[in-house]
């Protein structure tokens, strides 16, 4: 008897063991850095959707984030000896297009080279390309060098024939959100803002172009203004390097690379361009803001940006004796007036504590613009959008459209006003009266918060505010940004007001990280599924909480 449960403790002893020693070699493997050759071609493909922020696990998605730290690495990392560019349609911006431009020309800057292949692409895709030192294009396939373009879509004929009717008010001429719902064409101030940022955005696209590859900007504008120009046209005028594929790219640049794909290096975490004990946090701040948690799509197809999480964030690193200043990304259109406040406010105390920073990518506006009144310092790139200071509200009546589908509803009111926002009835002009008050009070509050912050007089702050989204170009000269820049340009300023000496290494602490598996498992578990979309339900009970809504008036996007 004693014999057999020996036996039985031997065998669960080794049982355990061999679990042990599976476990542990399956951890190292996971674990385990891929090896990097000592002459490496570090290859960044670059196309498809780029954003600055992707906090999902399963995903591989080229972020600003991953290729502005990465490269900082590969800078100083002797077993790399190049970058090579590998340039595809881009869905993103032109400010996504300059902030990875400037990251690549610091690259180079280390002495390194820097090579562009394009596979495929348009105005973005070569801007992009011009910060390498060369450039080549696919053979067959001719570049689509055009003026940039944006279009306007309108659903008020639409809702018309639904039985819908969008009522809604905004402050500020500019403001144009809701023509979507209202209109069936663009207003003449929609037509006017947008025409004018098209001009700033293109204008900067031809500069670039000219300074980078040495060229009169005239010429360049000329070449795109002739669109339909083959590859070996713009080969001849010298837009062009050469005309191969990409495999032709390495015995042009040294035979003895080898290709390092840019998610392997992104595995390996040495060396680390930031030591030191004393620290910078880079928060990003990216989505559409509304109350609660991030996380999910917003009714306009957004990220949430949830200010409960942002606000936490930020008092977790106000309290963080490390920490001594802080540089805030922001990708945002705005949202909720109530949520950008609260982070606004948090951010307030943050900036009595330590020296902050905004950062604006390729949007700041409106919400997004209310949370930077709280910083010491504003950066923005060229082709930032933003401004956008006004504010919008309103509701949608269906009374007609559940009609025409036999759908019946009744409202009953304990009290004035109780029932002002069902949709199954209008405003009351008492009820249209005082909604529009509270809009003016929340702008008023707006405005008066950009004039303090920006130490802009009324008329000053009112000239750039209306509603109206501008380029960063021009927010410099109307006061609402300091300077043109990027990520390291925001660094470099948070760097100097926290009174770093030059030469002294500044550590980097960068948030939100990365949600693991293991995150999303126990978000499932605890009855919150982290991957799932919110139903429409939540989704129409989050919209209506936005209002009195801060955001941007249209959404652009570049052809």
């Amino acid at each position: 008897m004693k014999r057999g449960v020996l036996i039985l403790i031997l065998v669960l002893v080794l049982i355990f063991a061999a679990i042990a020693l599976i476990g542990g070699y399956i951890y190292m493997q996971f674990t385990r850095e891929p090896d990097i050759p000592e002459n490496a071609l570090l290859v960044l493909p670059v196309s498809g959707p780029v954003s600055d922020l992707e906090t999902s696990p399963v995903t591989n998605k080229t972020t600003i984030k991953d290729i502005f730290f990465h490269l900082q690495r590969a800078k100083t990392d002797k077993r790399v000896q190049g970058l090579l560019l590998k340039i595809s349609w881009i869905q993103a911006g032109p400010a996504v297009i300059e902030e990875l431009g400037l990251l690549i020309r610091d690259f180079r800057e280390s002495g390194k080279p820097v090579h562009a292949f394009i596979e495929d692409g348009g105005l973005n895709e070569y801007l992009l390309a011009t910060y390498a030192q060369s450039i080549t294009a696919m053979p067959g396939s001719d570049l689509f060098l055009k003026h940039y373009a944006s279009e306007a879509l309108f659903l008020r004929g639409t809702l018309d024939k639904l039985g819908i009717e969008a009522e809604f008010y905004h402050i500020g001429e500019y403001k144009t959100g809701a023509s979507i719902y209202t209109r069936d064409d663009m207003s003449p101030e929609h037509k006017e803002s947008l025409s004018t940022l098209l001009r700033d955005i293109t204008d900067h696209a031809i500069r670039t172009i000219a300074h980078n590859r040495k060229m009169d900007a005239n010429k360049v504008r000329f070449l795109i203004d002739n669109f339909f120009m083959s590859n070996e046209t713009y080969q001849k005028e010298g837009l062009l390097d050469s005309i191969g594929y990409a495999d032709e790219i390495f015995p042009h640049t040294d035979s003895s690379l080898k290709p390092l794909p840019f998610l392997r290096y992104a595995q390996t975490s040495r060396p680390d361009p930031f030591p030191g004990p004393a620290r910078i946090a880079l928060l990003f701040a990216s989505g559409e803001i509304h109350a609660g948690g991030s996380g999910g799509p917003s009714m306009f197809g957004n990220p949430v940006l949830g200010s409960d999480d942002l606000t936490a964030q930020i008092r977790s690193i106000r309290r963080r004796n490390d920490i001594k200043a802080v540089v805030l990304r922001i990708d945002s259109p705005g949202g909720s007036a109530t949520a950008s406040e609260a982070i606004r406010h948090e951010l307030e105390l943050l900036e009595k504590q330590k020296p902050l920073v905004v950062s604006m990518g390729s949007l700041a506006a409106s919400g997004g613009y209310w949370i930077s009144t709280s910083a010491r310092h504003i950066v923005s790139l060229n082709t930032t959008l933003t401004g956008s200071i006004g504010v919008l509200g309103g509701k949608f009546v269906n009374r007609g459209f559940y009609d025409k589908i036999g759908l019946r509803k009744e409202l009953v009111e304990s009290g004035d006003f109780a029932g002002m926002f069902s949709d199954i009835r209008p405003f009351t002009s008492e009820e249209r009266q005082r909604f529009q008050s509270l809009l003016q009070r929340t702008y008023a509050r707006f405005v008066g918060l950009v004039s303090r912050s920006r130490e802009l007089t009324r008329d000053q702050t009112e000239a750039a505010a209306r509603g109206r989204v501008w380029s960063g170009f021009r927010a410099v000269q109307l006061g609402l940004v300091d300077q043109h820049g990027g990520l390291l340009d925001a660094l470099a300023a948070a760097r100097r007001l926290a009174g770093f000496a030059d030469k002294e290494p500044a550590g980097l602490v960068i948030l939100p990280k990365r949600k693991s598996i293991l995150d999303v498992l126990i978000g499932m578990t605890s009855g919150v599924d982290m991957m799932e979309n919110p139903k429409l339900e939540t989704l129409l009970q989050k919209f209506n909480r936005v209002f009195p809504a801060a955001i941007m008036p249209f959404r652009v996007r570049f052809q």
